[in-house]
């Protein structure tokens, strides 16, 4: 049994940072847009300086965003991985999928619909204790909600 916490905290500080760049990469999207609008109706109201500068915004969000969000996956696999290592040494009935399948299940077309969630449901199944109530993983309803 390895620790879950450190990895746990690095998931979660990505995914948030994620989700906040995600925000301010919107905002200056609708900046950009009133500006391109504005230009629009009216070529001389809007300096060449701003039209470089929302441009320039609009990369850099681009690339922070992009970049950031790898974090985000590389932090939330190693997570689950780490996680699902763990669940191996206390399943009673064993898992429906290798270690492997930890990442191809999110990657490989169509696989996507149903093996993460089923290594999912194996780590919560192995983790709750003999003799308690199981129902259903905490994550069911983000598939069940998508279907």
């Amino acid at each position: 049994m390895r620790p879950v916490g450190g990895v746990a905290l690095f998931a979660i500080a990505a995914v948030v940072s994620d989700s906040l760049v995600g925000v301010a990469t919107a905002g200056i999207n609708l900046w950009y847009a009133s500006l391109v609008d504005r230009m629009s109706r009216d070529f001389e109201s809007v300096s060449e300086a701003a039209m470089r500068t929302g441009e320039l915004l609009i990369r850099g969000s681009g690339v922070a965003r992009f970049f950031i969000f790898l974090v985000a996956v590389a932090g939330f696999l190693a997570w689950l991985f780490r996680v699902r290592t763990n669940a191996v040494s206390l399943s009673l009935n064993g898992h429906r999928h290798s270690r492997a399948w930890v990442i191809a299940g999110w990657v490989m077309p169509i696989s996507w619909f149903w093996i993460p969630k089923q290594i999912v449901d194996d780590i919560w199944r192995a983790s709750t204790p003999p003799g308690s109530a199981k129902g259903p993983s905490p994550c069911a309803w983000r598939w069940s909600a998508s279907g």
